[in-house]
């Protein structure tokens, strides 16, 4: 909430709408105020101080202009990081623990948060487990606070990769896909796989309803929070008309690839594996060490990369 100084001539209206015309009130989403709304809950409350919009304030005097104290009705954002008391800080990380809250946003009201709150001048408002974080990186008045970066670094710790592996091929049957399915089933039950080839969508052993826009199903595949492994087929019309939606897998199958989609094979890590199926011939690389033979008649190809997800999961 912000609180206004009369000047002895102007009305509370005028004072407001030149408060308005400040450059940190552009009431966009990036600004760091709003913009002051005059509306019927402000002038009831004007009312109730024996006042309306058109009073004019003595000079120096104060006043209130709403109960509320928040940004989106006009209030300041002041960055007290450097000056909140250490007590409050503590409370507020004891309010955390017990709610069992990676993230979380503690509304409060005090005269002056550079006092502990057992001094009784202090009252909790409102806790909210996704706080909006812009005010921290533009406030009105202070320096800004990076908040994103540590929340990430909580949830993501530094040093743990939090990406999920992916095993692109550049051609795979609806068949052979859910034989893939099946066989890392059976070494990770618990797993939530999401599959995608031209013909059908899986999350695991379930069909899903099949987008005719390729990347839109990869992208509802990645969203989805649960999911432990992706696979997904690139052929070389997908990869002319579309591109690759993602960057780098962790192992690549390519069945008699064409040019274009020998482009997958550099899109890998260093620990990546790569499987080449050339007529009957294989190319193995694995952890930069190459192998190469050829494949039986009576071996299918599926055999050879089937042994090989098993080393990367």
């Amino acid at each position: 909430m912000r609180n206004y100084l009369g000047d002895g001539h102007s009305t509370i209206n005028e004072l407001i709408r030149k408060e308005n015309r400040t450059p940190a009130r552009l009431d966009t989403p990036t600004s760091a105020m709003s913009k002051i709304q005059c509306d019927e809950a402000m002038e009831q409350y004007l009312t109730q101080q024996r006042l309306s919009l058109h009073s004019v304030i003595e000079n120096d005097r104060m006043v209130y202009l709403r109960k509320v104290a928040n940004l989106s009705s006009g209030g300041v954002s002041i960055d007290a990081t450097r000056t909140t008391h250490p007590e409050n800080i503590i409370l507020a990380q004891d309010i955390a623990q017990h709610f069992r809250l990676t993230c979380i946003g503690i509304d409060v009201i005090a005269q002056n948060l550079s006092e502990s709150w057992t001094s009784g001048n202090f009252a909790i408002l409102e806790i909210n487990a996704a706080p909006g974080v812009l005010m921290h990186l533009n406030p009105a008045i202070g320096e800004s606070v990076e908040v994103p970066s540590k929340i990430l670094e909580t949830f993501f710790k530094s040093g743990i990769d939090a990406r999920i592996p992916i095993i692109t091929f550049n051609r795979i049957s609806v068949q052979e896909l859910q034989n893939t399915i099946d066989h890392i089933l059976l070494q990770h039950p618990d797993w939530t796989i999401g599959a995608v080839c031209r013909d059908v969508i899986f999350i695991n052993r379930s069909p899903k309803i099949l987008n005719k826009d390729y990347s839109t199903n990869l992208l509802s595949l990645l969203r989805n929070p649960k999911l432990d492994l992706l696979i997904a087929e690139y052929s070389e019309d997908i990869l002319e008309d579309e591109g690759m939606f993602y960057y780098g897998s962790n192992m690549v199958i390519l069945n008699n690839p064409t040019e274009i989609e020998m482009t997958l094979a550099r899109d890998v890590f260093d620990e990546s594996t790569v499987v080449i199926k050339r007529e009957n011939n294989i190319s193995l690389k694995r952890k930069g060490v190459i192998e190469e033979y050829s494949l039986g008649e009576e071996v299918p190809f599926t055999q050879v990369y089937l042994e090989e997800i098993g080393t990367i999961l």
